[in-house]
């Protein structure tokens, strides 16, 4: 695996909260892209927000979001609070410093690499910051070869 540091500018998404072990998130990237359909609405990248550490709180406890990227948030300021949007919410995601590897393939694998990042993030002397780790679907995964399937995974670095 190769970790590498990338700065980055914030970015909004349209979330919808999943609560859960985190390899069950699918589920609810399928809902979210079910409303979007339904309303018309374009968006960016998908984006899973991971909010607990599985380290210490219980899978079914777990809390993320599934998201897609947005530019403006007032155009889902009323989406938002329409009784269909469940928990649906906007959330800034911060810049700044983040440390980031590849995960290529099926996404059944995404713990694994997560373990191994989180390993290599440790041992390269680089210190958790604030914020929310995240893993962006750089393509479309009922587009693409399965070997093909990428997905970067973000973690926070301190300043």
């Amino acid at each position: 695996m190769s970790l590498e540091t990338k700065v980055i500018d914030g970015f909004m998404v349209l979330a919808l909260r999943h609560v859960g072990p985190f390899h069950t998130i699918g589920s609810s990237f399928g809902k979210l892209y079910e409303h979007l359909q339904q309303n018309g609405i374009e968006h960016g990248l998908g984006i899973g927000l991971y909010h607990s550490d599985p380290g210490t709180v219980p899978p079914d406890e777990l809390i993320s979001d599934a998201c897609v990227v947005i530019e403006d948030a007032s155009k889902f300021a009323e989406l938002t609070k329409s009784p269909q949007a469940g928990d649906l919410h906007i959330v800034q995601v911060s810049g700044g410093n983040y440390a980031v590897a590849t995960h290529m393939g099926n996404y059944s694998g995404m713990g694994d690499t997560w373990h191994r990042f989180m390993e290599e993030f440790s041992s390269s002397g680089l210190k958790y910051g604030e914020g929310v780790p995240f893993e962006m679907y750089m393509n479309d995964c009922d587009l693409v070869p399965e070997a093909e399937i990428r997905t970067d995974l973000y973690a926070p670095i301190a300043d």
